[in-house]
């Protein structure tokens, strides 16, 4: 109870029933009138207490603390944590030390209280920590930190493809630069693919890196793929391999997409070996935005072709719209790629089928669309296994319903009359065009 008084006393505070007598007459005399004048001396004078009368109080604490002590000893022990309490509210960063070292003493003890076979385990643990971390691969960042200090020219991140690999392979990723290079600093970087090996322990090994051929402009998230086989009973990274060197290198392929110029857009098929390191196969511009490219299964059989957008957009002129539906396609034989057209059946077959086949394609090669679709439709249901009819099943249907499309839309000149109308003064032919009223 005197403790709680005492620290009631020294902040200033205490009730009516605070005993008094500690202090002398004369002290209190002087405080209240020193009380007197300050209260009316302003609002910046009324805060602060007198430096006299602060003394004075403590002066009259420390002699009422004597006293009790010289009564009751128990009571000095009890001021000693009061005081100790008072300095670190004065001090909180020493009291915040105080607390860490204490903190830092008992973990000491606990750490010091473990078993013989507890600190083995600790240390075993450390250990296996250690090592996980020199296994570890280097991480997505580090990665990006390796690709920009390589090329410091290219400010935008790098896109990352995790390669699939055969087996216990190491682990491969494939990078190339996104957005815009600056063209206009003098040494500005082109677009590069690279392929890079993730070793443990945080090491990379970069397998190879290619200024991409087709120069796109700008490199997007997605631009780049892997090329896989589609058929799932043949190992995924058998897709266009030398059939003449089994035993050669293993290759790897990808397609990049891109765009270049005001609207024009890129494609280049590049490959990767331990011999050749990363090359690039095969380029083709397209001269409007979409994709000039792509690699895709057309035959069923898992060995993807290749597809070149060769359509003509620019009929008549830039904005009239009139497009001329063209495409390329690739497929590979034995070891490199090979146009693929329109074939008619070799002499040596049954001429009940020849005869067909020769129809169908003579058809598509006179632009009788919808005459030689019906035509090889037929041909193929008398032979629906041979090769060189699905291809030309495949060519005539996507060329043949390409034109036709384009033939049918509302720009097309096929919807156009060539009679002019009689004292009209309109040109020789006038294009209608359908819209929700009929007209």
């Amino acid at each position: 109870m005197l403790l709680g008084v005492l620290l009631i006393t020294a902040c200033g505070g205490g009730s009516s029933d605070t005993p008094s007598s500690t202090e002398s007459p004369e002290a209190e005399e002087r405080a209240v009138g020193q009380a007197e004048q300050t209260a009316g001396s302003g609002t910046e004078t009324a805060q602060e207490e007198p430096e006299t009368v602060t003394e004075e109080r403590e002066q009259s604490v420390a002699q009422a603390a004597a006293e009790q002590s010289a009564e009751d000893p128990s009571t000095a022990e009890e001021a000693e944590p009061a005081e100790a309490a008072d300095e670190q509210a004065a001090d909180p960063q020493a009291a915040g030390d105080e607390a860490e070292a204490k903190d830092a003493g008992e973990s000491r003890g606990r750490l010091g209280d473990l078993s013989d076979e507890d600190e083995d385990q600790a240390d075993g643990e450390s250990a296996d920590d250690e090592d996980a971390e020199d296994c570890a691969l280097p991480s997505n960042a580090e990665v990006q930190v390796y690709l920009h200090e390589r090329f410091p020219q290219l400010e935008d991140c790098f896109a990352l493809l995790d390669v699939k690999t055969e087996g216990d392979q190491p682990l491969l990723v494939a990078a190339h630069s996104l957005g815009l290079p600056d063209f206009g600093e003098a040494d500005w970087q082109p677009h590069v693919l690279m392929l890079l090996e993730l070793q443990a322990g945080g090491s990379i090994v970069e397998l190879g890196n290619l200024e991409l051929e087709s120069t796109p402009d700008m490199l997007f998230e997605g631009s780049l793929q892997q090329v896989l086989h589609g058929d799932p009973n043949v190992p995924e990274l058998s897709v266009w391999q030398d059939i003449f060197d089994p035993s050669g290198p293993l290759d790897l392929w990808f397609v990049v997409n891109g765009f270049a110029g005001a609207h024009g857009s890129v494609f280049e098929l590049a490959s990767w070996n331990s011999v050749d390191g990363l090359t690039s196969r095969l380029q083709h511009f397209f001269q409007i935005l979409g994709t000039a490219g792509l690699v895709r299964d057309l035959t069923g059989d898992g060995e993807p072709e290749v597809i070149l957008e060769t359509t003509e957009p620019y009929i008549f002129c830039y904005a009239c719209g009139l497009r001329f539906y063209d495409r390329g396609f690739l497929r590979w034989e034995s070891r490199d790629f090979e146009a693929i057209g329109l074939r008619v059946l070799p002499p040596g077959a049954p001429p009940d089928l020849q005869g067909p086949v020769r129809h169908a394609v003579e058809l598509a090669q006179a632009g009788l669309w919808r005459e030689a679709i019906e035509a090889v439709d037929a041909a193929l249901a008398l032979i629906p296994r041979d090769l060189i009819m699905r291809w030309n099943h495949m060519l005539i249907h996507d060329l043949g319903e390409g034109r036709l499309g384009e033939a049918a839309a509302e720009y097309s000149p096929s919807r156009c009359s060539a009679t002019p109308s009689p004292g009209s003064g309109t040109p020789p032919w006038t294009c209608f065009v359908t819209t929700p009223s009929g007209t």
